[in-house]
């Protein structure tokens, strides 16, 4: 089945490449995906899904190469036509991850479709548009303190030049796994990533943002404080010093996935009194995550690691590892962890997730399967955002009380013997002074 999926693309591609705003085309391939226990990916003799990728021209606020997968997963009764943009672009008529909605009866249908994206502005004034988003970076450009972090393999910015000295040595004598030192066997490993003085070039340009006054997107849900790098500028850099070490340095791990990361989500965290003090227990929306810290000088705010989501023991404490300048941690995205809270001092942390769209086309993603639990979870692992029992373990604050009886895990009929479910917060049904 494998090789039809090959040769209905095969024959697409003359008329796709004919498409004005298709600049190229790569090759396309098989989809192989699974993981095994422990997390880690291993690719399968057959498949019934192919993806290519198609690079476009953007024109006005999109000005600039942007790249698409397109995907087709071929069942016996038909084939379903998908696409995503790999490069971070937001539009109304596009997802927040850059899903192109719809399904399409061919690919120059939807390559079609991602260049009407791409080269004509949303009427809808309600939407998260690109145009905000691209005017963020040239909001910022007169404010930039060093040109070099925005210029790709400029050897003051992202390039060789910031790496550890351990590491590039590493790099350069092919042997980068002897400088990975394995924190939590099987889940969490570090590494020497930045010299600590580019740690604070990074850190007084993150600082002239703040005090530039420009509005900038905020990293994620979770945190309230922190920048997402790719939307000011930083993006083209980000993305040679993505493929040009980082790729090669996970792929030391996680060989099979590093093979197939086509996408990265790069942002900065604060940490600080009077701002957000720690991170509640969750997982990444990554495949692959990447931690480094930055500074400066703090105390408290380790990194608590607990098992994998679904597994058995995911809400099982494994370890507490202390940050450190300019070292990386890397895990599995979904290997449930979260910050503690900073006790004096404030930090600073560099977040790199790397994507991968083949493995996000498997069952293993989509419906991933979910372990029963068989004894009650240890307090430090439980979420007061995502749990049915953390009321049961620990205390709200006022601060999240309004989440309480809100929470999903464990999934019905997967809790422990004895489980129960915290009654609802007062905040959610009456007004009770919270």
């Amino acid at each position: 089945m494998s090789s039809n999926i090959l040769s209905q693309i095969r024959k697409q591609l003359p008329e796709i490449g004919r498409i004005p705003g298709v600049t190229s085309i790569d090759p396309p391939k098989i989809i192989h995906f699974a993981t095994n226990d422990n997390g880690a990916y291993s690719k399968l003799e057959d498949s019934t899904a192919c993806m290519v990728r198609i690079h476009i021209k953007g024109e006005g606020a999109y000005e600039g190469i942007h790249t698409i997968n397109a995907k087709i997963i071929q069942t016996e009764a038909s084939s379903t036509i998908r696409g995503s943009f790999v490069s971070p672009i937001l539009h109304s008529d596009l997802s927040d991850d850059g899903e192109i909605p719809g399904q399409f009866k061919s690919l120059p249908a939807l390559v079609a479709s991602s260049i009407k994206a791409v080269t004509t502005r949303s009427n809808n004034p309600q939407a998260n548009s690109h145009w905000a988003v691209t005017k963020q970076s040239r909001d910022y450009k007169p404010f930039r303190k060093n040109d070099a972090l925005f210029t790709p393999g400029h050897r003051l910015g992202f390039s060789s030049k910031c790496l550890d000295p351990e590491l590039l040595q590493a790099i350069e004598s092919n042997n980068i796994r002897k400088v990975i030192k394995e924190e939590l066997p099987g889940r969490v490993w570090s590494c020497p990533l930045l010299k600590k003085e580019f740690c604070e070039v990074i850190l007084d340009e993150l600082q002239n943002i703040d005090e530039s006054n420009i509005s900038v997107t905020r990293p994620n849900t979770m945190n309230n404080y922190g920048v997402v790098l790719g939307l000011i500028g930083l993006e083209q850099s980000l993305h040679h010093f993505v493929e040009g070490y980082l790729v090669p340095l996970v792929k030391c791990l996680f060989s099979e996935i590093a093979d197939t990361v086509d996408a990265s989500h790069i942002f900065t965290i604060k940490y600080r009194e009077g701002l957000d003090l720690g991170l509640d227990m969750h997982t990444d929306d990554s495949d692959i995550t990447i931690n480094v810290c930055l500074g400066r000088v703090f105390e408290g705010s380790g990194l608590q690691f607990c098992g994998f989501m679904g597994q058995e023991g995911h809400r099982k404490a494994s370890a507490k590892i202390k940050h450190s300048i300019g070292r990386c941690l890397i895990h599995l995205g979904r290997l449930r962890h979260g910050a503690d809270d900073i006790t004096s001092g404030e930090r600073q942390n560099l977040i790199i997730w790397l994507r991968s769209t083949e493995y996000r086309l498997s069952e293993q993603y989509s419906s991933p399967p979910y372990q029963s639990e068989t004894s009650p979870p240890d307090a430090v692992c439980t979420s007061f955002t995502h749990d049915r029992d953390y009321g049961m373990f620990n205390k709200y604050k006022a601060s999240n009380a309004h989440l309480q009886g809100r929470g999903w895990c464990p999934p019905k009929g997967k809790e422990y013997p004895g489980f129960q479910q915290e009654p609802a917060s007062c905040s959610a049904c009456c007004d009770c002074g919270h």
